[in-house]
Formats: structure tokens, sequence, C-alpha cells
């Protein structure tokens, strides 16, 4: 009978030693296929990462502070950057008024006053600007002239509406 108890449980000790080896080789192999999927996103968010880069550098290069030889020109006219840009900036939103339409957006506001709400000076000549009246919003390409007595002049060259959608 003795033999037997030790038969039990050496057959019964091997089933416990069989189903941990399994239980674990399980949980391993789950393990590495959550670290396959991890790799794998990491290198879908590094592929991503690069391509934003590319785009910041192609997007940055249309941005006056970024662009040398706009830099150069304006430098070249005795002028200071950040001051042409504040400069800018201050004529295009300074348009903005209370109780007009913005006159370098050439559509007159339906649900309100057409406001210049965003813009990027592009170079030493051009400006990319968005404007909105509250429902109905576009774009506009400025452009703009510092002559030999520091004055600024604004222009508009095109712009366009957007269609509002039901």
């Amino acid at each position: 009978m003795r033999s037997r108890i030790f038969m039990y449980l050496f057959i019964f000790a091997a089933l416990i030693a069989i189903y941990q080896y399994m239980n674990t080789k399980k949980i391993s192999e789950s393990f590495i296929a959550k670290e396959e999927q991890l790799r794998n996103k990491i290198t879908a968010l590094e592929t991503k990462a690069e391509d934003l880069d590319q785009a910041n550098y192609a997007l940055s290069s249309f941005y006056l502070p970024e662009n040398d030889a706009a830099t150069a020109y304006i430098e070249n006219q005795g002028l200071e950057v950040t001051d042409v840009i504040v400069q800018v900036e201050d004529a295009v939103l300074g348009m903005n008024k209370a109780d007009a339409d913005n006159a370098l957006v050439p559509f007159v506001g339906i649900e309100g006053k057409m406001r210049i709400n965003k813009m990027r000076i592009l170079n030493h000549k051009w400006i990319v600007a968005e404007f909105t009246d509250g429902k109905y919003w576009g774009e506009v390409f400025l452009s703009y002239e510092i002559n030999e007595k520091k004055e600024l002049s604004l222009a508009t060259e095109k712009a366009f509406l957007y269609p509002v959608g039901n």
C-alpha cells in the first residue's frame, strides 16, 4: 500500500509539474506577443515622428524667422526681423475694428464682422491669414512692403470663403 501512495504522489507531482510548465509556457508566449505588439507600435510612432519632423521642417521654411533669404533681405534693408514681425502683426490685427469688417478681407460678414484671427508671415513679402465672422470663414493671401521711410503698406492679393456645410 505504501508503494501505491508513493506512485499516486509521484503521478500527482508529475501532473502539477506538467501543469506549471504549460501555464508558464502560455504566459511566456503571451508576454512575447505583447512585446512584439509594443515594438511594432513603437516603430509606427517613430515613423510618424519622423514624418512630423519632415513636415515641420518643410513648414518652418515658410515662416519668416526661419527663412534665411527673407531675414537677410530684411536685415539688408536695415531692419530687425522681430520688429518687422511685430509691425506687420500689429497692422493686420489692428484692422480688426469693433464696428466694421477688416479692410483686408474682401468679403462682408454675414453673421458678424469679418475679423482676421490667425496669420503666418511667410517671408519678406507675403502673409497668409485666416478670417471669420463666427460662422463663415476663409483664408486670405496678403502682400506687404516696407518702404525706405519704414512705412508699411498692405495689399490683399487673393482670398476665398469656405462653403458652409449643412
